[in-house]
């Protein structure tokens, strides 16, 4: 599989070479302690990057823990072959080299190595390795990059990592870090988490509308761009098109996976998107930085509503909870095969699955989510199971060292691993047109992030919103009332311990 997407992927290597310098201008990895002599290929100037003056650190190990790559962490999905921390050599892989160039010039600026922690396992390994090793004391990680839905235990206690307002040599306010993520993810003015440009998954976890167009055009349906373009672009329009769509092919007078064509597919986590890209939260947050429950609005009832309609309405969608344990992996068993053949005309997944569909013969659209209304904006959210988030251990020996390498880190992704990010998923057919590339800028620009969703206070979605979608019911008011204390209590929790 490996083999397969460096082969796809190896043309734009000559775009990329010839935008930068080349091999000979960047400093070699050396995996020598003294590489003082290394020199950078450029020296950084101006007020957006200023590297510490005649710091250099010795040759020191900085380690960087996080999932790693081809692991079954990722299952069978081809983004998992991608090594976002410390890539161990070149290989023609624009993604691959662009963050090893970005590697060489932070240990070339100081004289460092950097090198990855990958404790190996599922996610259940990659949570409970990173805090057993916190709450023993050890030193054996300076910062990480880790799975957002593997934070929790980790967020567990305030004394388990720093807050990143207080890291010396590192400047959240400064571009190559994604800001909606520091103005959503603190709770009472302390940054335990964030991400950016240094994180290469961070822009492929987006959560995205796949259109088959071939479809659209045998059904002679809409130009979905133009209704983006217009605005017109709402859950009342992409079920229209879904029923347009959705045929029993075989005649049995049954929707089934294997025999039929569907409209629309969605899994649990969908209707969580679809809250958020409704432009409601799990959480706001008051004047002191305090989050607090929002989810119960009318919107939140019509977002489940429209679930209903569509993914979760047998007639027309496929869910992909019904077909876990019929299929070893229903996404790449079932139903990116049926989006390939022509079969499926909506999937909702994040945009990592392009990387599944681009052997495809026909051509895809790729879309933001649906609005509820004409008259509202576009908001995009990100899959929490693949998006990486920074934080510092608090048993890191060294967090002014630490700061400095990370924020020279991010300066560098965004100098050469976002462009490279962007120009595989633009140029490699990720994207198969123009309109897509305008989208994708779209889906850049109106990320979101909320507090609630990390912490899933109480198991708030499972209560909340995954029961209307196992008893195909709306729910929603009765979970609320019946699970509201309970939710609230494990906020209150959060923040007695934050604030102590």
């Amino acid at each position: 599989m490996k083999k397969i997407m460096f082969a796809a992927l190896g043309f734009v290597l000559l775009t990329f070479l010839f935008s930068c310098k080349t091999d000979a201008d960047i400093a070699p990895t050396s995996n020598n302690s003294d590489n003082s002599n290394d020199t950078v290929d450029e020296t950084p100037a101006g007020p957006e990057f200023q590297p510490l003056e005649d710091a250099n650190y010795g040759g020191y190990q900085f380690r960087i823990f996080g999932p790693g790559p081809n692991s079954v962490i990722w299952e069978q999905n081809i983004i998992g072959t991608i090594n976002e921390i410390a890539p161990e050599e070149e290989t023609g892989e624009p993604i691959n080299d662009a963050v090893i160039r970005r590697n060489r010039l932070v240990e070339a600026l100081y004289n460092i190595e950097i090198v990855p922690v990958f404790p190996g396992g599922g996610r259940d390994n990659l949570e409970n390795s990173a805090r057993k090793s916190i709450l023993a004391g050890d030193d054996n990680y300076d910062a990480a990059l880790m799975i957002g839905s593997s934070m929790l235990p980790i967020l567990a206690s305030n004394n388990y990592t720093y807050d990143l307002f207080d890291i010396p040599n590192l400047d959240i306010s400064k571009s190559w870090w994604n800001q909606k993520s520091v103005s959503e993810l603190s709770i009472a003015n302390q940054l335990h988490m964030f991400t950016g440009d240094i994180s290469v998954f961070s822009a492929f976890s987006m959560n995205v509308v796949f259109q088959n167009k071939e479809l659209a055009r045998a059904y002679g349906l809409e130009n979905t761009y133009e209704l983006v373009r217009m605005g017109k672009w709402t859950w009342d329009k992409i079920i229209e098109m879904s029923r347009e769509v959705a045929r029993d092919l075989d005649g049995d007078g049954t929707m089934t996976g294997a025999a039929d064509l569907f409209g629309i597919c969605g899994e649990h986590a969908t209707m969580r998107y679809m809250i958020r890209s409704s432009g409601e939260r799990v959480t706001k947050k008051d004047a002191a930085d305090i989050p607090y429950l929002a989810i119960n609005t009318a919107n939140t009832s019509k977002v489940i509503d429209y679930a209903l309609e569509s993914f979760l309405n047998k007639e027309i969608g496929i869910y992909e909870d019904d077909y876990e344990g019929k299929y070893s992996q229903p996404f790449i068993d079932l139903i990116y095969p049926k989006f390939r053949a022509n079969e499926l005309l909506f999937l909702l997944d994040p945009l990592m699955s392009a990387f599944e569909l681009r052997n495809m013969d026909n051509d895809f659209a790729i879309l933001p989510y649906p609005k509820l209304s004409e008259q509202d904006e576009y908001y995009t959210t990100t899959s929490r199971y693949y998006e990486t988030l920074i934080y510092i251990p608090s048993t890191c020996s060294d967090i002014a060292r630490t700061g400095a390498v990370i924020e020279a880190l991010g300066y560098y992704s965004q100098k050469y691993v976002r462009p490279t990010v962007i120009d595989v998923t633009v140029t490699n057919k990720l994207i198969r047109d123009e309109e897509s590339a305008v989208i994708f800028d779209l889906l850049l620009d109106t990320r979101t992030y909320d507090i609630g969703v990390i912490y899933d206070w109480g198991g708030l979605f499972k209560q909340l919103i995954y029961t209307s979608a196992d008893q195909r019911s709306n729910v929603f008011a009765s979970q609320y009332e019946k699970h509201e204390a309970n939710i609230k209590t494990a906020m209150e929790k959060t923040f007695e311990e934050m604030l102590k």
